[in-house]
């Protein structure tokens, strides 16, 4: 497994087994991971970039708690299309691990919410609200 390749002086590759993330040209995340649904407030993340269901017929489902992750990942959450309700990321709750400049509803699949994980909590980097 080889995790550092330098080509050329100005040319910085990261290499993690099974994505690529160039630093210089570009950053890429990754394909999409599965789609989350979100049950009792919590999912697990598998990947860097996932689509959030609410469960059932919720008209909203608060999400508290991201479970996966070491300190550094970024993650990029959006809401499934197909998700029949809401999804509020719900900053700072009790018992939850994400810290974002207050509570925000995903109410389309367009609608994007970024993360950096410090070890602890998921840390909010930036926010689109694209209804």
């Amino acid at each position: 497994m080889q995790l550092l390749t330098i080509q050329a002086p100005d040319d910085f590759k990261v290499v993690t087994v099974p994505n690529i993330a160039v630093i210089g040209d570009k950053l890429n995340l990754g394909p999409i991971g599965a789609a989350l649904v979100v049950t009792t407030n919590a999912v697990t993340i598998t990947a860097s970039y996932h689509q959030l269901q609410a469960t059932g017929t919720a008209a909203q489902r608060s999400l508290r708690v991201i479970n996966g992750g070491v300190e550094g990942d970024i993650l990029v959450l959006r809401k499934d299309s197909t998700s029949p309700g809401d999804v509020i990321i719900d900053d700072n709750a009790v018992g939850g691990n994400i810290q974002s400049a207050g509570d925000f509803t995903l109410t389309n699949e367009k609608d994007m919410i970024a993360f950096i994980f410090d070890g602890t909590s998921w840390c909010e980097l930036s926010r689109s609200n694209n209804a």
